[in-house]
């Protein structure tokens, strides 16, 4: 009886180690700098004539963080589950910037040539790659418990530093990568330096438009330019206004609480400029820039109330009719798992 119970015991306990093991396989991200996708970043600059990304211990440290971050979480955003922006990660990690910036994605297999063409299909993302104000780089990937696998990549120019060591390569055309860039990747983020104060400044006459809904006036925005957020209000042919924004190149995020966001590139110079925005598609109930079963369950409840009645939920009336319908369910199931910019 104990010779065989030693036995078992013997072959069981290597048993569950390796479970263990197979699961934390599955769970813990990556720990380290990607050197294959710096070196895919690089080429591309150096194709362009622009200096190469130097990798830097301490923006490894901040991309490694965001992404462990979103892994856990399982959520694809530029804001950490503590509340944190790119520039605050980068500053906690112990470098002091002038220039910051960060790509963010998720894929469902480890490829540096996918994660690298995902990002240089999307013309915010690729402008951050190519951008020459950036010296240094961290980029890294988590996976979480659902398979998803989370990229950041974070670029940097250090303070007191106004321009990085020239490359002295020859400018050549950029290839065009042939691979499909797998959805979705969210907003590029650069943060200007905090000590830069425009001499003149431009205003965006931004256009609109809701899907499924009328123009309406007072309709609420989220527009989010570089590192700040404005939250104008449309008049009543959808159009909103943005004064004082520093005058560029700006890959500017529009979203309505019921809407996905949607990523444009717009040059904007010094006094008014106007911009046509793609149309906002509707079924976020619950604001997450996602539309799932959670925006479902949530139309379900309120559907067939008007506004007035019990369980009426304004959020689930994408039309603005004062309804929930037909026509906001409609809405939602076009748009369902897609994911905003």
């Amino acid at each position: 009886m104990n010779r065989f119970s030693s036995v078992n015991l013997r072959l069981f306990v290597p048993s569950c180690l390796m479970l263990i093991f197979s699961l934390l396989l599955l769970v813990t991200p990556a720990t380290a700098q990607e050197p294959d996708l710096v070196a895919l970043v690089n080429q591309a600059r150096a194709n362009a004539g622009i200096a190469p990304l130097v990798s830097n211990t301490l923006l490894v440290n901040a991309s490694q963080r965001h992404s462990n971050d979103m892994a856990a979480r399982d959520v694809l955003s530029h804001t950490g589950g503590d509340g944190s922006s790119v520039g605050t990660r980068v500053t906690q990690a112990g470098y002091s910037w002038n220039f910051v910036g960060e790509n963010v994605l998720y894929r469902w297999d480890v490829s540096a040539q996918g994660a690298f063409d995902q990002w240089w299909n999307s013309t915010g993302h690729r402008n951050n790659m190519m951008n020459a104000s950036f010296c240094d780089i961290g980029v890294t990937r988590a996976r979480a418990a659902s398979g998803r696998i989370y990229y950041t990549m974070v670029l940097a120019r250090r303070s007191g530093v106004s321009s990085c060591p020239s490359s002295g390569a020859t400018a050549t055309p950029t290839p065009t990568p042939t691979r499909t860039p797998i959805p979705p990747t969210a907003t590029p983020t650069q943060t200007p330096t905090a000590t830069s104060t425009p001499q003149t400044t431009a205003t965006l006459n931004g256009t609109v438009t809701m899907q499924g809904r009328t123009p309406a006036a007072n309709v609420p925005l989220r527009v989010t330019i570089g590192s700040t957020t404005y939250t104008p209000t449309t008049n009543a042919s959808g159009v909103f206004s943005i004064p004082n924004v520093v005058p560029g190149t700006h890959t500017i995020r529009v979203k309505h609480a019921q809407s996905l966001a949607v990523l444009q590139s717009v040059t904007l110079t010094v006094g008014a400029n106007a911009a046509t925005f793609a149309i906002l598609r509707m079924g976020d109930v619950n604001d997450d820039n996602a539309i799932g079963l959670t925006d479902f369950s949530l139309l379900a409840t309120s559907f067939n109330r008007s506004s007035g009645q019990s369980g009426y939920d304004a959020r689930a009336d994408f039309t603005g009719d004062g309804a929930v319908t037909l026509q906001d369910f409609s809405l939602l199931a076009g748009n369902f798992n897609q994911v905003g910019g």
